[in-house]
C-alpha cells in the first residue's frame, strides 16, 4: 500500500515503549526523525 496522505496531528494519552504513560502525547512533536 502506497501512502500519500499526512497523517493528521492529534493529542492523546498513549502507552509509551518503556511502558509509562504520557496524558499529552502529541505525534508531531513525538514522530521523530523518521516519520512521514
Amino acid at each position: 500500500m502506497l501512502v500519500t496522505k499526512k497523517a493528521p496531528d492529534f493529542t492523546a494519552t498513549a502507552v509509551l515503549a518503556d511502558g509509562s504513560i504520557s496524558e499529552d502525547f502529541n505525534l508531531y512533536k513525538n514522530i521523530g526523525k523518521n516519520g512521514a
